[in-house]
């Protein structure tokens, strides 16, 4: 800490030097002092999708919905395909019940990264809310292929199994699953 706010009181504008600083802390969990920090590096350099990424992440911690939204944004028009800042703006759309645009997002996150298990979750979740059930099965099975110890897929099966696909003995061997998994 005391080595990175020694360079930066010579080099004010050195900015990898202040994405640094904002991630030490970040890492301190010291949030206001890292959410300034990342904004000094956007005003340095306004196309630093990590700085814009990890801004929003705090911001959306904070509850600071509209501002997250506008960091996650930025981060995509620095750097379009950012997997993690779309997958953050669909958890942002999908806590807003946009989840149409959430979905879309999702499935991008999906395509490039097919083992991301928390994303397909969030996709098989969405599904449910869009009352897709199948796709929420397949999404969720997804999970399941990845991590089979993936408890909350499990409930999740179970639940669409039993409520929406009336399939009651899968239900069972998913529910089983999920308590077997403590």
């Amino acid at each position: 800490l005391t080595a990175y706010q020694a360079i930066l009181a010579v080099q004010p504008g050195n900015v990898e030097t202040q994405y640094r600083l904002a991630v030490l802390y970040d890492t301190l969990g010291e949030m206001p002092q890292a959410m300034a920090t990342y904004q000094r590096v956007l005003d340095l350099q306004p196309t630093h999708a990590d700085a814009s990424l990890y801004l929003g992440i705090l911001q959306a911690q904070a509850g600071e919905d509209a501002a997250a939204e506008h960091s996650y944004k930025q981060a995509l028009m620095s750097q379009p395909g950012l997997s993690e800042a779309e997958y953050r703006l669909a958890l942002l759309y999908k806590k807003q019940q946009q989840l149409s645009a959430a979905m879309e997002l999702l499935q991008h996150v999906v395509e490039r990264l097919p083992t991301y298990a928390e994303a397909h979750y969030n996709l098989g979740v969405v599904y449910v809310g869009l009352e897709q059930y199948r796709q929420a099965v397949k999404a969720f099975e997804a999970v399941i292929a990845i991590r089979p110890d993936f408890r909350e897929a499990h409930y999740s099966l179970g639940v669409c199994y039993e409520f929406y696909l009336t399939d009651v003995p899968k239900a069972l061997e998913h529910y089983r699953t999920f308590l077997a998994l403590g």
